[in-house]
């Protein structure tokens, strides 16, 4: 990031201002008896300073090695501007020198533009005290320095760009082998959706699901506001729901009902999570100290509670309570409260979830005040994990602006981060298995001052989903300002610099992409958390790669044995039995698209689409060249299930295999026939029966590689060159085509070899 805060000098400095409004004002009241010692000015350029990294220092480069260049440049400005400001507008040689030492600086520090220019003459009304064209040419003459410069930063700001974009793109290619088999696999076990697979193993079939499971809990913070976003949700990739939820009044009773009715609708994200075997916990939450204390006094209070979640619970299925206290005082009525609600829950099921929100410690004495009502030494036994609030750890009233969410602690942003919450409840007050920490998919929009992170001036000017981020400034130029992506491997987030035309306007956008969320998790993975709890969830909507970060890095693929196995007889087979298959399946190659019968529904059909993991799992399968399905021409055909289509492939593949073989084959042998009877031609080797035998091979052989190779195309699941295996065509029609084209061609070769060994050759 450090590179993108030399740009803040782009904008002109309020002393070039000053300084022209100074000499207007000397040109008009300065006497011609008044002298003025003259400053020296070095004309030679400045050393520029060598900062660690960056764009300054990418700037710099090129211009140190056009050090001459530039300082013959600048001595002609310097020229140009004593001769039009102090013969013809009558300003001072001290107050030239002045004005030329403060554009040296600017175009050291490509602070101005001609706009810039413009808009000074125009503020002061020099284009009214000077001949416009003198101004014009001062305009025209500065401009084009300063012009270079912005086209220089341009350039680097593109650059880094091009390598911000490529560093994310290079992460997703990375992964792009996990998530390809991630989203072949597609079910999770918990969905009970997984089709069934099998193997051969000497003579018994194995049969067996893949499925997907999350490495740590995966949990999705769902609040009332959202809309019907949860119908996109990849169901597959979450462990639970979490609803928020239930608003807990001092008396134990819900204060907004009607956002448990919204959840609990027909064709609600309780009914959809449940149907796709992802479960749905429930948040009771309570932000108002006074009241969190009153209801923790209040017996009868806890009571109600306890009715209301005991009659949810039975209602909507729920699978596990959390409870979310911003302050608790009193740390043995909160454990006592809880001893209470667990037992209460265990007398349901055992398996319902019992989880508390804990506030994340930040740099401040609030924080750490914040959880002296947690007596955790008592609380671990009985509750199940914690959520840590780490979704929102930084304090916007420091004037800093940076990631709500920073992973690393560092030396500019402080000690106010994921690895210092983390810690500070891992050393020795809770089991590091036990918390699940909190990211969000909410922006942050700062209004700052500058964009080196430095107080005291930085504000949140507003809170943004990242759909919003994504249209409003990724995809688009923001009223004329300039954008510039980038990303803060301390903070692991990425930000957006916002530019305006106005140099006092600039903004910054702190938010979760890919590779931050992939890093986060990963982190996660690695330091043995139970898991990740994603608030926002849905507000990605229309967009995968936030859904691929959780699958690229949190989800893993098991296998699971089915408990069927079946001894195989296996059939004899007979050459006719081979040839009758292989017209079924070169008839069945004749179908546009493959389809077969849904187990689920008599009507419905599903398409069967080709994988390479079917050769590899059903090659061996004892039933392959048995098991097939008649073709009727005369009508639409579908197969009746799966496994049919599976094994049209696999045998479609083989042929292809076969084919090309053949092929490789016939043209070496090609090659060494003609190799072997040229020699013996050329030196009288071998009698007349022999070249005529090895001439007709060759015929044969160029025969058979077209042959061969038109089944290649036509059979090969990855070429559509022919449109053949499941892609629709006429094939007798190409393989006539095919058949005679070998036939001819082995014909020509034939005749024109027997042709030139016979032709009359003229004697010496």
């Amino acid at each position: 990031m450090k590179s993108l805060m030399q740009i803040r000098k782009m904008f002109p400095k309020p002393g070039f201002i000053i300084l022209i409004f100074v000499a207007c004002l000397v040109q008009t009241e300065t006497s011609a008896q008044v002298t003025i010692a003259p400053s020296k000015i070095n004309l030679e350029p400045d050393s520029p300073q060598k900062p660690d990294k960056g764009i300054l220092k990418k700037i710099v480069k090129p211009i140190k090695f056009r050090a001459n260049r530039d300082a013959t440049e600048t001595e002609r400005i310097y020229k140009f501007l004593n001769d039009r400001l102090n013969k013809q507008l009558n300003i001072d040689t001290a107050t030239v020198n002045q004005i030329m030492v403060e554009f040296k600086a600017l175009v050291a520090q490509d602070a101005s533009t001609k706009e810039s220019i413009k808009s000074i003459i125009k503020t002061h009304d020099l284009d009214k005290i000077a001949n416009q064209s003198v101004l014009n040419d001062l305009v025209k003459q500065m401009g084009a320095s300063f012009d270079s410069l912005r086209t220089q930063m341009s350039a680097v700001i593109q650059e880094e760009s091009n390598n911000n974009s490529q560093e994310k793109r290079d992460l997703i290619s990375k992964n792009s082998d996990i998530l390809k088999d991630v989203r072949e696999v597609q079910y999770s076990t918990a969905s009970n959706l997984a089709g069934t697979n099998s193997y051969v193993k000497k003579d018994t079939i194995y049969f067996f699901k893949r499925s997907l499971n999350q490495k740590i809990k995966v949990i999705a913070w769902q609040s009332p506001e959202m809309n019907d976003e949860f119908k996109n949700y990849n169901y597959n990739y979450l462990s639970s729901i979490n609803l928020y939820g239930y608003d807990l009044s001092t008396k134990g009773e819900n204060r907004k009902a009607n956002d448990i009715l919204k959840f609990q609708e027909k064709g609600g994200i309780i009914e959809l999570a449940q149907s796709k075997g992802c479960d749905v916990h429930l948040t009771v939450y309570n932000q108002n100290g006074a009241d969190i204390k009153k209801f923790l006094g209040d017996n009868l209070a806890q009571k109600e509670l306890l009715i209301k979640l005991d009659t949810l619970i039975s209602k909507s299925k729920l699978k596990g309570i959390n409870i979310y206290f911003n302050d608790v005082s009193e740390p043995d009525v909160f454990v006592q409260f809880i001893k209470a609600l667990r037992e209460n829950l265990r007398m349901m099921s055992s398996a319902i979830e019992l989880n508390i929100t804990i506030p994340a410690i930040t740099n401040n004495d609030v924080s750490l005040k914040s959880i002296s009502g947690y007596n955790f030494h008592e609380l671990n036994s009985l509750v199940d994990y914690y959520f840590v609030m780490t979704d929102k750890i930084t304090d916007s009233e420091s004037g800093i602006a940076q990631s709500s969410s920073p992973l690393l602690n560092s030396d500019k942003y402080g000690k106010s981060s994921i690895e210092s919450a983390i810690g500070f409840y891992a050393n020795g007050k809770i089991p590091v298995s036990k918390l699940i920490m909190t990211v969000s998919y909410t922006g942050t929009l700062w209004q700052v001052d500058n964009f080196e992170g430095n107080p005291p001036n930085s504000t949140i000017e507003q809170e943004l989903t990242y759909d919003d981020i994504i249209k409003d400034y990724l995809n688009k130029t923001v009223n004329k300002s300039s954008v510039f992506q980038g990303f803060d491997p301390d903070q692991m987030a990425s930000y957006i610099n916002i530019m305006g035309p106005n140099p006092a306007d600039k903004e910054q956008i702190w938010y979760e992409d890919f590779r931050s969320l992939y890093q986060k998790y990963d982190w996660a993975l690695g330091n043995g958390l139970g898991g990740v709890c994603i608030k926002g969830i849905g507000e990605d909507d229309g967009y995968s790669e936030l859904w691929d970060a959780i699958g690229a890095t949190l989800i893993r693929i098991d296998t699971i044995h089915v408990d069927k196995k079946h001894v195989v007889v296996k059939p004899a087979l007979t050459l006719s039995h081979y040839v009758n298959l292989f017209i079924e399946d070169f008839q069945w190659a004749m179908e546009s698209k493959l389809n077969y019968k849904d187990p689920k529904t008599e009507n419905s059909i599903c398409e069967c689409g080709y994988s390479p993991s079917y050769l590899k799992t059903y090659r061996n399968s004892p039933t392959l060249w048995t098991d097939y399905q008649e073709y009727d021409m005369d009508n639409v055909n579908t197969l009746d299930n799966s496994l049919l289509c599976y094994y049209l492939w696999v045998r479609w593949e083989i042929y292809s295999i076969f084919s090309k073989w053949c092929c490789i084959i016939c043209f070496i042998l090609l090659l060494l026939t003609w190799g072997f009877s040229s020699h013996l031609a050329r030196y009288k080797l071998s009698n007349d029966t022999t070249l005529n035998i090895m001439l007709v091979s060759r015929g044969v052989f160029i025969f058979t590689l077209f042959f061969a190779f038109g089944f290649y195309l036509i059979f090969a699941p990855q070429t559509t060159i022919l449109e053949g295996a499941n892609h629709g065509a006429k094939y007798f029609l190409i393989i006539g085509i095919i058949f005679l084209t070998g036939v001819i061609g082995a014909w020509i070769v034939a005749h024109k070899l027997y042709k030139n060994r016979y032709a009359r050759k003229n004697m010496p």
